[in-house]
């Protein structure tokens, strides 16, 4: 069963990269847009990947821009309560 997933994994790296980095280029502005996810589609059929590859190698490239986004809006929240007291 190991070897089996090692030779799954190792099969699909390069396809996974190569899809990881299409992702970056289009999230590289803090989102995948609707035509941008087309491309990805259409790009995950190509090269074979499961929708489960797909989605973790999406948010895996977007979780950067959400914790970044997270922070943004605690600060905004925080700066709000500061000027309105």
């Amino acid at each position: 069963m190991i070897i089996t997933c090692s030779f799954f994994c190792s099969r699909h790296a390069p396809h996974s990269a190569e899809y990881r980095q299409q992702a970056e280029e289009f999230a590289s502005d803090g989102e995948i847009s609707l035509a941008e996810s087309e491309i990805l589609k259409d790009l995950q059929e190509k090269l074979r990947l499961t929708d489960q590859e797909a989605s973790a190698v999406r948010e895996k490239v977007l979780e950067p821009y959400g914790i970044y986004k997270k922070k943004i809006d605690k600060y905004r929240l925080f700066l709000t309560d500061f000027v309105t007291q």
